[in-house]
């Protein structure tokens, strides 16, 4: 079982190193780490790269400042033949030593599900583990599984489906959400990630633009994202009756 691991980072050169090399450090090894620069400083974009020399390790610079949305889609249209799984794993994020082998061993399982998820330590929290949920229900909705979760998707199941490259960053429900359509997830109890960076990326003296956002968000959800009219229907009544 080989594990796809895509991390965008851009200027955050002490985190990244440290995030690294707590993938490096796994006990599982069948795994590719795929690092895409955002245009950082190619002297900190090379320092990065002769650091950790390792053949598990593909680097990408982007040739502009494009963000963590369109970064991701990058290495998600160029997944090798022979990945099983996608781990999305962020540059201010670090892998506990066991991540993998305890990925690939609930897969192993439990391998009628193509959708895993797992904690993010001190900040995931959920109901029950080692059952199956609904991303729609459960997880946006009646909050049976709250906070930022890790998350293991097999390759078939993600296909065609990508983030959004009209919103820069968040938001990552526009691309989970057309996911849920087709498949259920199922937790287990690990702390898979730990965050060392927790600052919002949005600010209150952004307001507008923050309002201007949202109004794309829902704008691609109901316009280009590939969901089913009666699901949009169910999520706007969903969110004015919550």
């Amino acid at each position: 079982m080989k594990f796809w691991i895509i991390t965008p980072t851009f200027n955050r050169y002490k985190l990244l190193k440290e995030c690294i090399k707590s993938v490096l450090v796994q006990n599982y090894n069948n795994f590719e780490l795929i690092i895409i620069d955002d245009s950082t400083n190619n002297e900190t974009f090379n320092s990065i790269k002769k650091d950790f020399n390792d053949i598990r390790i593909k680097y990408l610079k982007n040739k502009k400042n494009r963000w963590v949305n369109f970064s991701r889609n990058v290495w998600l249209d160029n997944i090798s033949n022979n990945t099983d799984y996608i781990i999305f794993l962020d540059d201010d994020d670090s892998f506990n030593i066991n991540t993998l082998i305890e990925a690939k061993k609930n897969i192993e399982l439990n391998n009628k599900f193509n959708w895993f998820i797992s904690n993010r330590k001190w900040i995931t929290k959920i109901n029950k583990y080692n059952i199956k949920y609904d991303y729609f229900n459960d997880y946006l909705f009646w909050n049976k599984i709250i906070w930022d979760v890790t998350h293991c998707i097999s390759k078939k199941a993600i296909w065609k489906i990508r983030f959004s490259t009209n919103i820069k960053q968040a938001q990552e429900w526009l691309f989970f959400i057309e996911l849920w359509e087709k498949y259920k997830i199922f937790t287990y109890d690990f702390d898979s990630t730990i965050s060392k960076y927790l600052e919002w990326w949005l600010s209150d003296s952004k307001l507008i633009k923050v309002l201007l956002w949202k109004i794309l968000w829902v704008l691609e959800f109901l316009f280009i994202r590939n969901i089913r009219i009666r699901t949009k229907i169910n999520f706007i009544k969903r969110i004015i009756f919550k």
